[in-house]
């Protein structure tokens, strides 16, 4: 149970920081027999497409606020439901998953976003380099937290 939680946390973590990297990695891991034919593809193709605009529209100035109402809510929401499928997959609680990937996600938006413009600000770091740092970080955490190598 406690590996189920602490997947589901670390995929919040990582969906706070770039909302759909979490779903996209667990899409992923999906094996094709448990998906239903075409929307499966879809579906996967969708949130992939999605992760990488994300990654490069993260870039940008035309990218808004993350802690702003509508993102968070968005990175909430990626972090509890794939934090409820992970915590189950890894022999988990779903309901725990979901309120802790859910919380995790928050507090991972507001945190990673102070550290990262406080870290601009203290180094003179340029924010691509914060970024692409961010972005692997996430990446590894998705990628730890969706893999069910040690799934019981």
């Amino acid at each position: 149970m406690a590996n189920g939680l602490a997947k589901a946390v670390m995929i919040g973590v990582a969906a706070g920081m770039r909302c759909f990297l979490a779903p996209a990695m667990l899409m992923r891991g999906r094996r094709e027999e448990t998906c239903d034919g075409r929307f499966c593809s879809v579906s996967r193709t969708s949130i992939i497409a999605l992760a990488a605009a994300e990654l490069v529209g993260d870039k940008t100035s035309y990218i808004g606020n993350r802690t702003d109402a509508g993102p968070l809510f968005g990175r909430a929401v990626s972090g509890a439901v794939c934090g409820a499928i992970v915590s189950k997959q890894n022999g988990g609680d779903s309901i725990g998953g979901l309120v802790a990937g859910g919380l995790a996600a928050i507090a991972s938006a507001h945190a990673c976003y102070l550290t990262r413009r406080e870290l601009a600000r203290l180094t003179g770091t340029p924010d691509i380099v914060l970024a692409l740092a961010e972005d692997a970080a996430a990446l590894s955490l998705a990628a730890a937290a969706s893999d069910r190598t040690g799934a019981t």
